[in-house]
């Protein structure tokens, strides 16, 4: 007998939220150890999380006539396109690293849209409050700002915009644990029963 495959299961179970877990502490632990989320690391997660939901959609059906097992790797396949789209813009931009992207990808194939956006969404968030707070705690915040506003207001209409960037802005940020941070609040933000 089949069962239907509903919204119960478009959402992780507790095995894909434990490796996602798992995935995010290594690769934070990697990328504040030496700058750098490997391949080796986000690369499988990516390639397995599919088979992992369509394994899990074994004898249940969809409304919509697909087989269940195709139906859930297609739904993580286009999780890890919707989480890995904005990093991928950034990496290109040059704001953010290759490893960033692809961790968030794999998340996203893990934690399917909801929970996977909800992380993505808590890095960055956690993100954007700690530049400011280390910037107020090395006392270069308002000197940051004054520069950020010349920038704006000169640089922007200069044809080298890189004389009137702030130093912070050339700085490196380490998105590793910040992901991790993400991973562990999204289950609770994306409201993911147990």
């Amino acid at each position: 007998m089949w069962r239907c495959w509903g919204s119960e299961l478009m959402r992780p179970s507790l095995p894909f939220l434990a490796v996602a877990l798992a995935l995010a502490t290594l690769a934070a632990w990697l990328d504040a150890q030496r700058g750098r989320i490997p391949n080796w690391l986000t690369l499988p997660a990516l390639a397995l999380a599919p088979l992992a939901h369509a394994l899990l959609a074994r004898g249940h059906h969809t409304m919509i006539g697909l087989p269940a097992p195709l139906f859930a790797a297609i739904w993580s396949l286009s999780s890890a396109l919707v989480a890995g789209f904005v990093p991928y813009l950034l990496f290109e931009l040059g704001l953010a690293g290759a490893g960033d992207a692809k961790l968030l990808a794999a998340l996203g194939a893990l934690l399917l849209p909801e929970v996977g956006l909800a992380a993505e969404f808590s890095a960055f968030a956690a993100a954007a409050l700690f530049v400011p707070a280390r910037l107020a705690y090395r006392g270069t915040l308002f000197g940051t700002l004054a520069e950020s506003l010349t920038f704006l207001t000169l640089g922007l209409r200069q044809k080298s915009r890189t004389a009137f960037a702030p130093h912070a802005f050339t700085e490196q940020l380490r998105l590793g644990p910040f992901i991790l941070l993400g991973t562990l609040f999204a289950p609770f933000l994306a409201r993911v029963p147990a």
